[in-house]
């Protein structure tokens, strides 16, 4: 998806071991990986000709299929007078 994450030496990902895991499996991206995650998942969404973007709104409920999101609420988070 295009996730810049840490690199060693030999070219491959920089895994790192943390908290429980037993084997090196964490990628980071200098001390930014939430960021990092975020702003690769927005600038995909953005691209996708299939997705819409709704700024300033959340959902409160998604009808789905098995597959499929069929329909969903939102909500408007910047009230107007």
């Amino acid at each position: 998806m295009g996730a810049m994450f840490d690199h060693g030496e030999d070219g491959n990902l920089h895994l790192a071991r943390e908290g429980g895991h037993s084997h090196h499996r964490i990628v980071h991206a200098a001390d930014m990986t939430g960021r990092e995650i975020e702003r690769a998942l927005l600038e995909a969404v953005v691209n996708d000709p299939n997705i819409s973007v709704f700024e300033h709104h959340f959902a409160i409920d998604l009808l789905t299929s098995q597959v499929h999101i069929l329909t969903f609420f939102l909500v408007n988070k910047i009230m107007r007078s």
